[in-house]
């Protein structure tokens, strides 16, 4: 995988740390150091995906309605199972099980773009681009958009292999493409904290669209990092680092599928969110960005998830020198 760190957990011994149970040949990428991620191939087999995607077939097939992939009745005895196992190995991957303060898994699927925009079957998350729609037809954002202040790590569960349809990280720092320029760098920071955490280039205001097209053109030009979806691949991925912060390399977008694919980009996603407990210690609102919460409290939970990773990355950076 260009531009990974290459670091194989399991011989690192790490995996008893984080409590997973995993195959010991299990093969861990750090793909970026700012944002920390990871990329799992193979995370589900063949036939734990097959039976995801159906159920996300199955929820697009039934009009307008909640994404959440929800354990119970609706699903069989094997669909319950494979959604019980991928939110526990997920749980341990990111050093925390689920917990009543996340929401569950939610289906996802970009389509190939046509002449006519719409949702298909009616079902509210799945995008049919228009041809028009650009590169990014949803721009790019922080998973703290829409003031979900409390996520901290994503996990992107890929479904299928669609040409194009990559998750593109255009500020990622990596082995290969290096750290993005101090202009966009600073222009990131200042977006973060003013509380902007979405951008496009259909924006109203000139510095919004300006990022859309900064972050764009990095993405464009193979900085960065972009990750193919396969099927069974997991992704996961950091949007605050060691104190808390939300990282400003961590802003992300969907690249188009080509209208030329045999198949859509169908995808689960998961926004690992910290307990209320943990974010709300000092009285503070749970989607309130004016507030001070307890950073010190949240920096050093974000930093255990965190940490097993950076020191593989780091041992491996000392070996490599």
């Amino acid at each position: 995988m260009p531009g990974a760190l290459h670091i194989l957990l399991a011989i690192a011994g790490l995996w008893p740390r984080l409590r997973a149970e995993v195959p010991e040949d299990a093969r861990v990428f750090i793909v970026s150091r700012k944002p920390l991620a990871l990329v799992i191939p193979d995370f589900l087999s063949k036939d734990g995906t097959a039976t995801l995607l159906g159920m996300v077939q199955k929820l697009a097939g039934l009009g307008p309605m909640s994404a959440q992939l929800t354990p119970g009745a609706r699903w069989t005895e094997q669909e319950n199972a494979v959604l019980l196992d991928v939110e526990e190995r997920l749980g341990a991957l990111t050093g925390q099980p689920a917990h009543s303060d996340e929401q569950h898994w939610l289906a996802r699927a970009m389509m190939a773009p046509s002449k006519s925009s719409g949702k298909v079957g009616g079902a509210t998350f799945i995008d049919r681009p228009k041809l028009d729609a650009g590169e990014f037809p949803n721009g790019f954002h922080v998973d703290t958009a829409a003031n979900m202040v409390r996520r901290f790590v994503s996990g992107l569960l890929y479904l299928s292999s669609p040409v194009d349809g990559q998750t593109c990280f255009p500020l990622a720092t990596t082995n290969t493409s290096g750290s993005p320029e101090e202009e966009t760098l600073e222009l990131s920071r200042r977006f973060v904290a003013g509380g902007i955490h979405s951008v496009g280039d259909k924006a109203q205001e000139q510095e919004v669209v300006k990022a859309a097209k900064l972050f764009m053109g990095r993405s464009r030009l193979g900085k960065g990092l972009c990750v193919q979806p396969q099927p069974g691949t997991l992704l996961v991925f950091w949007t605050r680092g060691d104190a808390g912060e939300i990282d400003p390399h961590s802003w992300h977008g969907t690249k188009l599928v080509n209208p030329n694919s045999p198949e859509p980009k169908w995808f689960v996603r998961k926004f690992k969110q910290m307990p209320k407990s943990v974010w709300n210690s000092t009285g503070c609102s749970d989607k309130n960005f004016q507030c001070t919460p307890d950073w010190p409290r949240i920096a050093d939970y974000v930093r255990a998830t965190r940490m097993p990773y950076m020191e593989a990355a780091d041992r491996a950076e000392t070996c490599s020198a």
